[in-house]
């Protein structure tokens, strides 16, 4: 939008959101989901637009992955192994 014309945003945003976010943002339905071995696995990204132009203030998902050392912290607060 207009009114974001250089603005910035300190959103962790992960690389597997793009894909359903520009092809939201095209007017695409973004449900490639996999089938591996019968199995049916859904795409990894959410749609981020909504949190980029700060109609939701809440990030999408419950954890962004950002390094390695990252997802070991995660885990390691959470009480996991």
């Amino acid at each position: 939008p207009r009114s974001l014309c250089g603005a910035r945003s300190e959103a962790l945003v992960h690389i597997s959101d793009w894909y359903p976010t520009f092809a939201t943002l095209a007017g695409a339905v973004p449900s490639d989901d996999a089938n591996i071995s019968g199995a049916v696995y859904p795409i990894d990204g959410v749609d981020v637009w909504p949190m980029l132009i700060g109609v939701n203030a809440t990030q999408p998902r419950p954890i962004t992955v950002v390094t390695e050392v990252s997802a070991i912290e995660v885990v390691a607060h959470s009480g996991g192994s």
